[in-house]
């Protein structure tokens, strides 16, 4: 499956996690200050991961390349954030 695909559906799937847990996702829930938690845990829904690092430790462990799961989340909370900007900004 082409990468961009499948980065579509991993963000397919954090989301509708997220639906499940929370009943619906507005833009606040993903990137508000546990936002980067929530998509954290949402990436680790099916893992049989309960943990719930900081998120300063999904930082630290995204920069560092040691959790493939906190660098998806960052990336993912950064692309919403960076969306997000852009749509107020107009």
């Amino acid at each position: 499956m082409p990468l961009m695909l499948r980065s579509l559906r991993r963000k397919t799937l954090s989301l509708q996690a997220l639906c499940m847990r929370f009943g619906r996702v507005s833009w606040e829930r993903v990137v508000s200050g546990p936002g980067l938690m929530n998509l954290y845990v949402a990436l680790a829904t099916g893992a049989g991961d309960d943990s719930i690092p900081a998120p300063e430790q999904i930082v630290a462990a995204a920069r560092s390349g040691t959790d493939r799961r906190s660098g998806l989340a960052l990336e993912f909370f950064s692309q919403a954030l960076g969306r997000r900007s852009r749509a107020t900004a107009f």
